[in-house]
């Protein structure tokens, strides 16, 4: 199976991606897995629609940072043979990343702004002083900057891509938010879904829509959410997202919990202009890495 992922190496979709990877071993199947870094999720997307590659591992939504929308866009306006056949979490862990594992000395730090806002507390209770922050286009580049720079610069970016370089860790975690996660969605083109023969029947099930009402009136969203209610249909997300045909012209994404009965999903879109169904997929929850030893810096 080949999965796609947001690259380059050491970058948090990789390490989704690994970790899946990993989740697969329970089925004995990860021998057969090969990842592919992409440079783009359109272009990912892209590849998954164009059966180039056989699954896509891409984040939907992060705890700080909210949604991505260039995922969201792709799966609800441009691609129409794709289908979301799986989702998973995994924790985010930013660690402080040097060419010597010492912390004195540091004046500057690479990082993705991002990841900047969620570390720059800590970086400066850490050091005690204010440093140079240098924007970067991503953490995996933050990382790739240091070996073109003296002891003074650090960059902030994951375990994985600091191990990938040869670099030392001054902190392997420095995020000031402890419950920083990020979703995953498992992508695949909507006629060979990779993971139909899993043996998943007993993990919980999510279902996802994106959809736009006929008129647009008092109550309306009220009016075809009730619908969901009536059923008992517990909703996980809610956001709304521009249909990009006019100012103003919105259309909604919502997850549900469990499979939505048909009769259901049929009153439901007597109350849409459209209805998409996103995906009915297993939900395989939060997805641990290897807990780090500690979080505590380096000694000087």
């Amino acid at each position: 199976m080949r999965v796609g992922y947001l690259g380059p190496t050491g970058t948090h979709s990789h390490v989704a991606a690994k970790q899946f990877k990993q989740m697969l071993r329970q089925h004995n199947t990860a021998d057969s897995v090969a990842l592919f870094p992409m440079a783009t999720f359109t272009q990912l997307l892209h590849d998954v629609e164009a059966q180039a590659i056989e699954l896509a591992c891409v984040p939907i939504e992060n705890a700080l940072e909210g949604s991505v929308n260039e995922v969201i866009d792709n799966l609800a306006l441009y691609r129409d043979e794709l289908a979301i056949v799986g989702d998973f979490v995994i924790p985010i862990r930013h660690a402080l990343i040097r060419t010597v594992s010492a912390r004195d000395g540091i004046q500057f730090i690479h990082s993705h702004p991002h990841v900047w806002n969620q570390c720059r507390q800590t970086i400066y209770d850490l050091l005690g002083h204010d440093v140079t922050y240098i924007s970067t286009s991503s953490s995996a580049e933050a990382i790739r900057a240091l070996n073109a720079q003296d002891a003074s610069h650090a960059a902030l970016g994951t375990l994985e891509a600091a191990e990938h370089h040869g670099l030392d860790i001054v902190m392997e975690d420095c995020s000031a938010h402890n419950k920083n996660a990020t979703r995953f969605l498992l992508i695949a083109h909507k006629d060979t879904n990779p993971l139909a023969d899993w043996a998943i029947d007993t993990l919980p099930r999510k279902t996802s829509y994106c959809f736009a009402f006929r008129e647009d009136e008092a109550g309306i969203l009220i009016k075809g959410l009730k619908v969901l209610a009536d059923a008992n249909l517990n909703m996980t997300k809610i956001e709304s997202r521009p249909t990009k045909q006019a100012l103003g012209a919105y259309m909604f994404l919502v997850d549900v919990e469990g499979d939505v009965p048909q009769a259901v999903e049929a009153e439901f879109k007597t109350h849409c202009s459209f209805l998409k169904i996103l995906g009915r997929y297993p939900v395989f929850g939060l997805i641990e890495a290897p807990t780090p030893s500690t979080t505590q810096p380096a000694h000087h």
